[in-house]
């Protein structure tokens, strides 16, 4: 596959939002990223409540304290 020249790169012009709509980007951004690391920290807190109940669980059936029918 045939690949660009660090020259070619070098003389393409990139077209840039002005400056104002850049900083609303990045807020969209950083907002959707808050959400989604929020979101990720209660998934791990459930997963680790569950692996908890699971242990707790697996002891009370092995010990006898939990009633398996």
């Amino acid at each position: 596959m045939p690949r660009a020249s660090a020259e070619y790169i070098k003389r393409q012009s990139i077209t840039l939002p002005p400056t104002e709509e850049q900083k609303l980007i990045v807020d969209y951004i950083d907002s959707i990223t808050n959400k989604v690391n929020k979101t990720l920290s209660s998934y791990n807190s459930q997963i680790d409540r569950l692996k908890e109940y699971k242990t707790i669980l697996i002891n009370q059936a092995v010990t006898g304290k939990l009633k398996v029918s």
